[in-house]
């Protein structure tokens, strides 16, 4: 059952979470679910960029648990769904990922919901 669900800021979209991975679907008659992300890992709580292009989302290489994981971003809209790898000690692995000062990766743990407001992100508390 798909869970983690997020409006888009135009209310025309829903990003969702089913089976560790992140969807969308369009608000429309006939519309097709189209998977976002795709990975070995696990991917959840996903919250829209204010312009609707990007999704931020918690990712863990830790199968066991979604209590911690990295933020990343990645198009809402991908051609194929984006695949996403682990890091190695705290390094970012693609240019969109959110970083903390001195280039370290930002993870949040208990994350409840990602929100993303034009000067940064909240986890929701």
């Amino acid at each position: 059952m798909p869970v983690d669900l997020a409006v888009s800021p135009d209310g025309n979209t829903i990003a969702y979470t089913f089976n560790n991975h992140i969807y969308t679907l369009l608000l429309a008659e006939g519309a097709e679910h189209k998977q976002v992300t795709d990975s070995r890992f696990n991917e959840w709580d996903t919250g829209w960029s204010p312009d609707g292009k990007y999704l931020v989302l918690g990712f863990s290489d830790q199968a066991a648990t979604n209590d911690c994981s990295e933020l990343r971003i990645v198009p809402a809209d991908p051609s194929s769904p984006v695949q996403l790898v682990p890091g190695y000690n705290n390094e970012p692995v693609d240019d969109l990922q959110p970083t903390a000062a001195g280039g370290k990766v930002i993870h949040g743990c208990a994350i409840a919901g990602i929100k993303w407001f034009p000067d940064g992100f909240t986890d929701g508390h």
